[in-house]
């Protein structure tokens, strides 16, 4: 999972197009990442790289994965691809991590688009004061 997460990385950097999830599973796939390791990346790394880069929100560790018309909560501590996901996303903000691909990777999350509308209609807002609902991932 390490080297797809990397090579992810490396693909979504240097990708010029928007991408709905369907598609930037479908251009992983399509450059060499097997099925199911795209489909947890998609998912996860946009999450992993808000996390790593916005360090002062209050994130939390429970998520709900909506699946087969089932709402589950989990903890993205127990989730083994997340954790994964997260190692390397760690590592590579570890080594001075290039803006417009942390722009490129976390734009792609929801909690992303939440703070940054947040922040815009609340200037004198102060991102250690946000806390926010938990997530709700789509299978």
């Amino acid at each position: 999972m390490t080297t797809s997460v990397k090579l992810a990385i490396e693909l979504l950097a240097q990708n010029e197009n928007s991408l709905e999830d369907k598609q930037a599973i479908q251009f992983l796939i399509e450059n060499g990442i097997r099925e199911n390791e795209a489909v947890e990346i998609i998912a996860f790394l946009p999450i992993a790289f808000i996390r790593s880069w916005l360090t002062k929100v209050n994130w939390k560790d429970n998520y709900t994965e909506y699946k087969n018309e089932k709402y589950v909560s989990k903890k993205y501590s127990e989730t083994e691809t997340y954790n994964q996901i997260l190692k390397v996303t760690e590592d590579y903000f570890n080594r001075n991590p290039d803006k417009e691909t942390v722009m490129k990777i976390a734009g792609r999350s929801a909690e992303f688009n939440v703070i940054n509308q947040l922040l815009l209609e609340n200037p004198t807002a102060k991102i250690e004061d946000i806390s926010l609902t938990e997530t709700v991932i789509m299978r």
